[in-house]
């Protein structure tokens, strides 16, 4: 596996163990990325314990990367998902789906990585971690969203 699968990997990991954390309504931006980068070094740190982890200084620099575009253009990259998933909202989203969704599109319009590279990795991520059909989902979202943005 490469290591900017393993890294797309970690930062779903971070993403959806925070999700599950309880956060004050007031939580400013830079809280946010570091809470979450947060997450992200202590996965890295137990997989390390375990045994798992093949996660370099690249792997862990990469994810944070993601993640630190994402946390930080948030609302638009949710924006973009909104428009293009017909009759659901962000919120009502498959967790893993959602921030499968949002780690694509954050490296698509704010990192410059190809789309048709992000919309691959996200569907084999996909596949691998959520529904039978959350690959074809994520999909055509990420698809349609990849065609939205310029070249």
């Amino acid at each position: 596996m490469g290591l900017r699968r393993l890294a797309r990997e970690l930062a779903l990991k971070a993403l959806y163990s925070y999700e599950f954390q309880d956060e004050p309504e007031d939580t400013d931006i830079y809280q946010l990325y570091n809470e979450v980068n947060q997450h992200l070094i202590n996965i890295c740190d137990s997989e390390k314990e375990h045994g798992n982890g093949s996660s370099s200084e690249k792997v862990i620099e990469f994810a944070g990367s993601i993640l630190k575009a994402l946390v930080f253009n948030m609302d638009e990259v949710d924006l973009l998902i909104n428009k293009q998933s017909e009759n659901w909202t962000i919120e009502r989203l498959a967790v893993i789906d959602r921030e499968l969704l949002r780690i694509a599109v954050a490296e698509m319009k704010y990192l410059n990585t190809p789309p048709p590279v992000v919309i691959n990795e996200s569907i084999e991520i996909a596949k691998k971690y959520s529904t039978e059909n959350s690959g074809k989902f994520v999909n055509g979202i990420l698809d349609a969203i990849g065609h939205e943005l310029p070249k």
